[in-house]
């Protein structure tokens, strides 16, 4: 699952299949192997490396869409418990990380530690959806009031404002969006695109084969066009496979509804899924097995760099699934015990405030 218990709540009716588990865990694993390639150096790249990472992006950056997506399928309640383990473990998994890389260096704990306080970039993920948790009590209500027609409107002027015009007119950062396509307006628009497939489009899809040619053919446009918009500046651009642009959201939708076509069942996919988030948080282990192990910008004229590139990424989802599962069996029971404690303290508190 997405976010270790955190998700656990979205999937009752859904435990026994694993298709949007396994949907996480490829989710993922585009995302690792996009972070991997996009530490290596293009200069001096052969050809066909070079092209590879067009390829990865065109595919991978489709995962971060998706994982919202789901969530907004679902719909996601606000814990207090759930809410401070989460940034509990945010705080533990990216210090980790953080002393891995340049050791025990006080400054650079710190800055780490408060990270997901100060809105890190490196963790804008888990910023917006610890923001989207605390104001889900709002927003969830307020989108099951909007009639279908009013739901129409409201994505397409989104689809307007936050697709087109942030990928095709403002190319640079921006009061929306960063020039990546990142930012907590979108992230919302993407949740309530997926709580008006649940409320209002919730149908069974029959068209597998057109779906997953949907998928193909998004992919293949953003593809050729990133190469396309590459050769015409004589500057590598990924700029259309931004988080926002139109077509990472067509593939996202046609690659989340080909995953409810899936029959899927399989209790290690989903014990694997119940790791994603350690594997988004300790991403910074590509760094540090890189440095000391694999040396990706070394191969980047080689032929078999694709094959050190994989063997990166399998390494750092190896090893982050790994510390999770031991963190999970040594200190679950402690965390929720304390968590359930924090989570009763705060809930006096806010009803002490006045009504």
């Amino acid at each position: 699952m997405l976010l270790q218990s955190h998700f656990n709540h979205y999937f009752i009716s859904f435990m026994r299949q694993s298709n949007f588990e396994l949907l996480r865990v490829i989710c993922i694993s585009l995302i690792i192997l996009m972070h991997c390639y996009g530490r290596v150096p293009v200069n001096d790249m052969n050809t066909v490396n070079y092209s590879l990472g067009f390829a990865i992006n065109a595919v991978g950056n489709v995962g971060v869409s998706i994982f919202v997506l789901i969530s907004g399928y679902f719909g996601v309640k606000f814990k207090g418990d759930r809410f401070f383990q989460l940034i509990y473990l945010t705080i533990a998994y990216t210090t980790l990380t953080t002393f891995l890389n340049k050791g025990f260096v006080s400054s650079e704990l710190f800055k780490t530690a408060i990270g997901v306080f100060r809105q890190s970039s490196s963790i804008w993920f888990i910023v917006c959806y610890l923001l989207l948790l605390l104001f889900s009590p709002f927003i969830n209500p307020a989108l099951e009031i909007l009639t279908r027609r009013q739901y129409h409107r409201l994505l397409f002027i989104g689809f307007i404002v936050l697709n087109i015009m942030t990928t095709f007119l403002t190319p640079v950062d921006n009061y929306v969006t960063t020039a990546t396509g990142k930012s907590f307006l979108y992230f919302i628009f993407l949740y309530i695109i997926g709580r008006y497939l649940r409320l209002h489009a919730d149908v069974h899809p029959t068209h597998r084969t057109s779906l997953f040619l949907g998928f193909v053919a998004s992919s293949l446009v953003i593809l050729v066009g990133n190469v396309v918009l590459s050769f015409l500046f004589h500057k590598t651009t990924n700029r259309l496979s931004i988080d926002c642009s139109p077509f990472i959201l067509s593939s996202a939708l046609c690659l989340f509804h080909w995953t409810k076509t899936w029959q899927l069942r399989s209790t290690f996919i989903n014990g694997l899924a119940s790791s994603v988030l350690a594997i988004y948080l300790l991403d910074g282990l590509g760094y540090f097995f890189d440095r000391h192990l694999f040396h990706l910008s070394t191969f980047r004229e080689s032929t078999i760099f694709p094959v050190i590139l994989l063997s990166e990424v399998l390494c750092v989802l190896l090893v982050a699934v790994c510390l999770d599962k031991m963190r999970a069996a040594l200190l679950t029971s402690w965390e929720t015990r304390v968590f359930t404690k924090i989570n009763a303290w705060g809930s006096r508190l806010l009803d002490k405030l006045p009504s």
